[in-house]
């Protein structure tokens, strides 16, 4: 399976939010969106996940007669509503009516129990810490069967421990799937795609591979702050702010 976009612009109440933007992803290749505050970054995914209907351009979803029934997206802020327990977001988000039969409650608990938001089951979703609420979240969309997985800021509201943690689950978890995911980490990023898009003002300003995309030069001119830049023992790109 591949998605494309081609081409792709939206304008929202006559503003310029994207322009021109391509982007190719497949399975097995994780790809990661950064780029400033503002820079568009949800606007592309939503425009991916249908949400949003580009004003020009194109995206196509290759290897499935029907496109929108394959995307599970995640926003960054999903709503939560008083009395809502953990496990009825989980049949909601998931679809599973038959959640208590053999088949759905194993598939559901394992992966709960990998983010370790398994107690939680029968807790008010509102009750829980924001970090709390986010494993849960993220155990929803490592759990989907969909094959194409966007995610909006998957480590936000995270520790160090579990940013880390909760993004080798999801490397696992996802890994016969499309998984594209916004971030405005470039650690995280640079740690966990195979493939970067830089957004900045609306445009494409860089993509590809690692080598191609993280430099301390680039980087500073996309988000306007000197870096010291660190290489791992894999050769990845890691960076902290200049003081």
């Amino acid at each position: 399976m591949k998605l494309v976009l081609e081409n792709v612009s939206l304008e929202i109440n006559h503003e310029r939010i994207l322009e021109n933007v391509d982007l190719e992803a497949t399975v097995g290749t994780p790809h990661s969106i950064i780029g400033p505050n503002g820079s568009g970054k949800t606007s592309l995914l939503r425009v991916i996940a249908g949400i949003y209907k580009p004003t020009q351009g194109k995206v196509r979803i290759e290897g499935t007669p029907e496109p929108r029934r394959v995307i599970y997206y995640l926003p960054a802020e999903p709503g939560v509503f008083p009395g809502l327990k953990v496990i009825d977001y989980l049949q909601i988000a998931l679809g599973l009516k038959g959640l208590y039969g053999e088949t759905g409650i194993t598939r559901v608990m394992d992966i709960l129990e990998e983010f370790k938001a398994d107690k939680h089951l029968y807790r008010d979703l509102s009750t829980l810490s924001s970090g709390e609420r986010r494993l849960v979240y993220l155990a929803a969309a490592a759990a989907s069967d969909r094959s194409i997985i966007l995610i909006d800021e998957p480590t936000s509201h995270l520790d160090l421990k579990w940013a880390i943690t909760a993004m080798n689950l999801l490397m696992n978890r996802l890994r016969g799937k499309v998984f594209i995911f916004t971030t405005h980490d470039v650690n995280i990023a640079s740690a966990f795609s195979k493939q970067t898009t830089v957004i900045s003002n609306g445009r494409v300003y860089a993509s590809g591979g690692p080598g191609e995309v993280y430099s301390r030069e680039l980087l500073r001119r996309v988000y306007g702050v000197d870096l010291v830049e660190f290489t791992d023992s894999e050769g990845r790109r890691f960076y902290v702010p200049s003081t």
